[in-house]
């Protein structure tokens, strides 16, 4: 790759969860740009706590100080909160009364003077923030700002967004984790890299077909304009790297060709993986269906079974020796996924009722405090350091809450369990004893089961993941099923709603051979999955090519609208009101 740095490259980092991708992408593009060459690079982010996780990373594990690298988050309060402490100067009254006036802000993590050309005085004299915004070298961002680089329609955001992309390198995040009218916001901004010749890297350990193929199609695009305009005929250079395989570099002819050499790819990381042990074995939790009435009552019963079984498979002797004596108490901490924040909180409220139980709930709509409070308790708690002397449960024992409630439980087993949204599944770097999993996709089996055994990685011959038969919708004989989140959306049917079918009754290993597919080839799941996200971005993708069909329709505002990153419509509302008893609590609006 070193060897011509100016030749446009698009990367695809494949590495498995917890393998170091954060790390390994921004060395890669040092080596793409070489020594003697300034390194820029702007990485966007699909969540605001992952933007900030990853921020506080670089400069603890890269060594970057406040003047290398800026955070854009689009939240003050949330920035507040993780310690990046906001003052009421005059510059942030008046950043908020622009707020206030509907015009869109950001906030940076550090201030600094810049040089800069001199013609973009007037611009960054009436808005101070974009000297940071353009000039630091690394600018860590949730998509929210990156993305207006691909559209026009956002007049001077997108002016501002393209300087920076236009000027760095571009790291994608998980880029599978949108769903796909988002993912289409975010091609444009890849395409925008290649029309400037910038290199791009989309990082993701389960990125399917579909997803690298709509990714490369917008990047190859935007290279062919690149190289037009520089009246030459440059082609895109394609790099894989992950940690199992050597990386591999080829000059890609079409699209064809790029399909097959990304095949070939998955399907020697898949060999790979399978030559590994076994870290993640999954049991079925076979689930008899009942009425639409009695569908959560029977989704509870299903956790709970699953969670007895996971706690004897996974559960470890809880010595404290080193403050209160030896405890002869066996303890667990598991995680619960489901699909949705309602049952999120109703299945935790259910399962707190149970003995010898320890529930928290933890989704996205949260109370801002209450959740920054539960991720920094997870982030303390759930790094398990397999150097620690004591398998890599040093951060559990010592803690004095957890003690506490092992010592005031008056059972022989302790059971601490997380119930999720799709939160958990991304970028959290947690490493919990097992997993419940309602699922929705293959791909979120395959997220969340990566917060499973992550840092500990100790073979087990005991299943430490339980997937159910059926999730919440199928259980409500809801059509379609395995949606919000999911893939089954629009017209798009799989008329199967058992899993079991779905997946294969032999699944047991859960990793990336379950997405990508074994010699045996894909699982149903996977298939109708891919299938569906070929069918919903086939249209934009056309569209932002300028297809024979379409050559204009890219510059009309309504493919923009069509396509946002984000839904701006207000989704659910609360209340905070007092009970009968004169408690205070929150309450969900119709």
């Amino acid at each position: 790759m070193c060897q011509n740095p100016f030749q446009p490259t698009m990367i695809f980092s494949l590495a498995g969860t917890g393998a170091g991708k954060t790390r390994m992408n921004v060395k890669a593009l040092a080596a793409l740009r070489g020594e003697d060459k300034p390194l820029r690079i702007a990485a966007g982010f699909n969540l605001r706590t992952l933007t900030l996780q990853t921020h506080s990373a670089f400069q603890s594990q890269m060594n970057m100080g406040d003047e290398e690298v800026a955070c854009v988050i689009g939240d003050r309060f949330t920035k507040a909160l993780t310690n990046e402490l906001v003052e009421d100067t005059d510059e942030n009254l008046n950043r908020d009364n622009r707020a206030e006036n509907g015009e869109t802000t950001y906030e940076t993590s550090t201030c600094w003077p810049l040089d800069y050309p001199a013609w973009l005085d007037e611009m960054i004299s009436a808005n101070p923030e974009l000297a940071n915004l353009i000039g630091v070298p690394v600018l860590v961002s949730t998509m929210d700002y990156l993305v207006n680089a691909g559209d026009p329609s956002k007049q001077g955001h997108h002016a501002h967004a393209l300087l920076r992309i236009a000027s760095s390198d571009l790291i994608l995040d998980e880029v599978d984790s949108y769903d796909s009218d988002s993912l289409v916001a975010v091609l444009r901004v890849v395409q925008m890299a290649g029309l400037f010749g910038r290199h791009v890297i989309a990082s993701s350990a389960t990125l399917c077909e579909p997803v690298a193929s709509a990714v490369f199609e917008a990047y190859q695009s935007g290279v062919t304009m690149f190289a037009s305009l520089r009246g030459g005929s440059t082609k895109a250079r394609i790099s894989f790297i992950d940690n199992q395989l050597a990386p591999v570099s080829f000059s890609v002819k079409d699209k064809s060709h790029f399909a097959a050499e990304y095949k070939n790819r998955l399907e020697g990381l898949v060999a790979q993986t399978l030559k590994m042990p076994v870290f993640r074995l999954n049991q079925f939790c076979p689930i008899t269906r009942g009425s639409e009435q009695q569908a959560f009552n029977v989704m509870v019963d299903a956790v709970r079974k699953s969670v007895e079984q996971l706690h004897d498979n996974q559960s470890w002797l809880y010595d404290a020796t080193d403050h209160h004596g030896l405890t002869d108490k066996r303890v667990s901490f598991g995680l619960v996924r489901v699909a949705s924040v309602k049952n999120c909180v109703a299945l935790a409220a259910a399962l707190n009722k149970l003995p010898n139980l320890h529930v928290t709930a933890y989704h996205s709509v949260d109370l801002r405090l209450r959740r920054t409070l539960k991720e920094q308790a997870l982030d303390r708690l759930f790094i398990r350091n397999p150097n620690d002397g004591r398998g890599g449960n040093g951060s559990l024992i010592d803690d004095p809450d957890i003690r506490r409630r092992v010592e005031e439980t008056e059972g022989s087993n302790v059971v601490f369990i997380v119930v999720a949204t799709p939160v958990e599944e991304v970028g959290r770097d947690h490493d919990f004893d097992w997993a419940v999993i309602e699922p929705s996709s293959v791909q979120s089996i395959v997220q969340l089961a990566g917060r499973v055994n992550r840092h500990r990685l100790v073979a087990v011959d005991k299943p430490n993941i339980s997937i159910l038969q059926f999730n919440y919708r199928a259980l409500c004989g809801k059509d379609p099923v395995f949606c919000r989140p999911g893939n089954e959306i629009g017209d798009t049917r799989y008329r199967h709603t058992d899993v079991i079918e779905l997946l294969g009754e032999q699944t047991t290993r859960i990793d990336a051979s379950l997405r990508f597919g074994d010699s045996n080839g894909k699982c149903l799941f996977s298939i109708k999955d891919d299938d569906s996200i070929k069918r919903r971005l086939k249209s934009p993708v056309q569209v932002m090519l300028a297809g024979q069909n379409m050559p204009l329709a890219w510059s009309t505002r309504c493919h923009y609208q069509r396509y946002p990153l984000r839904e701006r419509s207000m989704k659910r509302k609360f209340r905070v009101q007092r009970n009968d008893t004169g408690r205070i609590i929150i309450c969900e609006q119709d």
